[in-house]
């Protein structure tokens, strides 16, 4: 648990007691803060009372501003876009600071290694691989974050490593963070219903190069023409791309170049991370942790070490007929286009919460790649019309149960059946984890003693 004697009798309002918010109370409480607890859900609230009696919870209406110095807030509540949260309105008329917790993270442990990780696909992964990377080369590395950590879970260190994931929405918060690397993967459009622009969302994810340190280390793709005019403000860079021979770190048909050090090393032989779209974060993680002063054939060899991440292009039973693969982690359509790449025949099972587009952008790969798509939730119809126009085949099945019923029941059907619904998913879910843990649960139950 991270604490900060900074907080010692200072008054901290909470606002939003989701997982981030539980972790933000216990670590006030061990910082000696005088803890307020709000939320816009008073039930919310009863349930902190009881669990931590010792606190005050008030609504918004009840807060004492003149008391409050910090507003730790939750990274669910909108800062511009759609609206301005009253919390905010009314920190600023105050002149309360609002803190994320990255930045109690930092004040704690100021001396340690920080590492950043955004974009828009691909961050989990790529930032659990650095993390794995980094420990099986003999560094005392954490990871956390948006990856599902929360920074303030973490154990505090003087002399180690934090690989931190970053969303657009965490960066928007963060205060006083610096940065020892920043980490730029790739940008498409995301979020919009959030940030309100793609330009403002591009702007909360160029922040990581504003939070670096003044010998920091910028890395970016040279794949995305946002991520390039970004990385070109940053104090030190290094590239990598998987299109643009003359970056620093090259990868091709899974043969890594290093034009840094000349050097070739083939991932060809490497499974656990498929599809074109593996060999950006592989290229991304190698970039970061050469830089980090590693040796070069001991990170290819951690690289090749690491087994995945969960829901994200799992492959979790293998029956008489059917490859399961777990993709819960793709909630946009470019997300869901990297795992169709790496299979074909597939049964794939979408839906949820559209993102803006749909699945418009990816209709000739579904037309190419997908024999049967099995639609869910509540982008049911969307998804339905849009195929429909195409004339591709699809099936209305409403959630993940009828989805799996249906393909159990097509006694000669087989194939790779891919969960990767190109959707979010609090329509029927509380996250993608719950869905992805779903699917798997699901699966096993009726396709365990296939």
């Amino acid at each position: 648990m991270i604490k900060s004697s900074y907080f010692a009798g200072k008054t901290v309002l909470i606002f939003g007691v989701s997982r981030t918010g539980i972790s933000a109370i216990k670590s006030m409480i061990a910082s000696g803060a005088n803890v307020v607890v709000s939320d816009d859900n008073l039930m919310h609230l009863e349930k902190v009372q009881e669990q931590f009696p010792n606190i005050t919870t008030a609504s918004l209406q009840d807060v004492n501003w003149s008391e409050v110095k910090f507003l730790l807030l939750s990274p669910g509540v909108p800062l511009y876009a759609p609206i301005v949260h009253p919390v905010v309105e009314f920190a600023k008329k105050h002149n309360v600071e609002i803190i994320a917790d990255f930045d109690v993270l930092y004040m704690a442990c100021p001396t340690a290694n920080f590492i950043g990780i955004t974009g828009t696909n691909g961050k989990s992964t790529t930032t659990a691989l650095i993390g794995h990377v980094l420990s099986a080369c003999g560094q005392k590395a954490q990871v956390g974050g948006n990856i599902g950590i929360s920074p303030l879970e973490l154990t505090p260190q003087d002399d180690g490593v934090y690989v931190l994931e970053l969303s657009s929405y965490q960066l928007d918060l963060i205060q006083s963070m610096h940065l020892d690397t920043a980490l730029f993967i790739n940008i498409t459009p995301d979020h919009i219903d959030r940030h309100g622009t793609f330009q403002r969302y591009l702007e909360a994810k160029a922040k990581i190069f504003t939070m670096l340190s003044p010998q920091g280390i910028g890395v970016a793709s040279l794949d995305y023409e946002e991520a390039r005019n970004i990385a070109d403000k940053a104090p030190v860079k290094i590239t990598f791309s998987t299109k643009t021979k003359d970056a620093d770190i090259y990868i091709k048909d899974r043969v890594l170049t290093d034009n840094i050090k000349g050097l070739e090393f083939s991932f060809a032989d490497y499974t656990s991370l498929p599809g074109e779209h593996n060999e950006e974060n592989i290229a991304a993680a190698y970039a970061i942790c050469v830089a980090q002063g590693l040796k070069p054939l001991e990170v290819v060899a951690a690289i090749k070490s690491f087994t995945g991440l969960k829901h994200r292009i799992e492959t979790i039973l293998q029956s008489s007929r059917y490859t399961f693969i777990n993709d819960s982690k793709a909630t946009n359509a470019d997300a869901a286009e990297k795992a169709l790449r790496c299979y074909e025949q597939i049964y794939w099972i979408a839906g949820g919460i559209a993102k803006d587009g749909g699945i418009d952008g990816i209709l000739p790969l579904i037309k190419e790649r997908v024999r049967l798509t099995l639609l869910i939730g509540h982008a049911q119809e969307q998804f339905a019309d849009a195929l429909a126009k195409l004339q591709l085949p699809f099936i209305k099945c409403g959630t993940l149960d009828q989805a799996l019923n249906f393909l159990y029941e097509q006694a000669n059907a087989n194939g790779i059946v891919l969960l990767s619904p190109a959707c979010a998913s609090l329509d029927q879910f509380k996250d993608y984890e719950h869905r992805g843990d779903e699917f798997i649960r699901l699966v096993n139950e009726k396709f365990g003693s296939d």
